[in-house]
Order: structure tokens, then sequence, then C-alpha cells
């Protein structure tokens, strides 16, 4: 079931967003904030239900965006595919809170180097933050990050939206 896959993936991916950007300053709230919302990714029943629910109200919204994020891609335009991946998930899923509470795979022929402004535009997407600057200056690799994107962009497009029905 790769709409499944695709949310697990999802996990993995702030994981290692996080671990990979350690370096870089001023994106910590930001950062917190994403992990905040990724935590329904950890009960599959309410994220079955929020997923199931807002993709009925927005089935609409959701394919012009999963159309936008496929050519954005293959385009080569990574900052707007991260931000379209961001819309989809927040569609999906809902916003990424305004504030955070202080609390404790295969190669698909994207250059590495890309990762970054995938990153930027996926935080941008979840904050409206834009921190491509700083990411593009302390950016190290990120080899993990990238398969995690990859395998998660991969798991969404053979899935499609059918498994949800």
């Amino acid at each position: 079931m790769h709409f499944l896959s695709a949310f697990m993936d999802m996990q993995k991916f702030i994981f290692h967003m996080k671990k990979d950007l350690i370096p870089c300053h001023g994106l910590d709230s930001d950062i917190e904030r994403i992990e905040l919302w990724a935590s329904i990714l950890e009960r599959p029943e309410e994220l079955g239900e929020t997923v199931t629910f807002n993709y009925f109200m927005n089935k609409k919204e959701i394919q012009g965006d999963m159309a936008k994020e496929s050519s954005d891609w293959s385009t080569g335009n990574y900052f707007d595919a991260g931000v379209d991946v961001a819309n989809l998930a927040t569609t999906l899923i809902g916003p990424a809170p305004a504030t955070v509470l202080m609390t404790p795979a295969p190669t698909y022929g994207v250059d590495a180097h890309e990762v970054n402004r995938i990153l930027a535009g996926f935080i941008y997407g979840m904050t409206g933050q834009n921190h491509l600057t700083e990411i593009e200056a302390c950016w190290t690799g990120g080899v993990e990050i990238e398969q995690e994107i990859l395998t998660s962009i991969h798991d969404f497009k053979a899935g499609g939206w059918n498994y949800i029905t």
C-alpha cells in the first residue's frame, strides 16, 4: 500500500531533515513546528480519519497540487516541488502550528545538491518562512534525507490517492 508507505516515509524525512539541518542556525523553531505537526503520523487511526475526511473535502485542490508537484519536479523546480509537497501534506493533515510550546532507497535521478531546495520549499510551505539562503550556506550533503524524499515522492506517485478510498 503505497499511500501508507508515503506517510511512513514522511516520518523518516522529518527525522533526517532535523538531523541534517543541525548545523543550520535560525531554523530550530520552524523545525519544532514541523515535528509537532508530524506527530499525527504516529497515530495511524487519527491520521487515517483526518486524511480521508480532508481528501474528500479538498479533492480538486489535492489533485491540482499533485499535478503541480509533478510538473515542478519534471522541470527541475525543486523549491516549488517542496512547497507543493507541503501544500499536499497540510491540506491532508492540517497546517503546522503557528507556535511551539517548549517541550522536551532507490535513486530517481535528482542531483543531491537540489535536496536543499526541496527542504527549503517544504519548510516554506509548512511555516511560511523561506530559509533557502541559510540551508544553502550550511548544507553538507544529506544522503539519508535525499533517499527519504525520493522514496516518499515515488510512493505517492505509485500509489496515487486511490488507496484512500
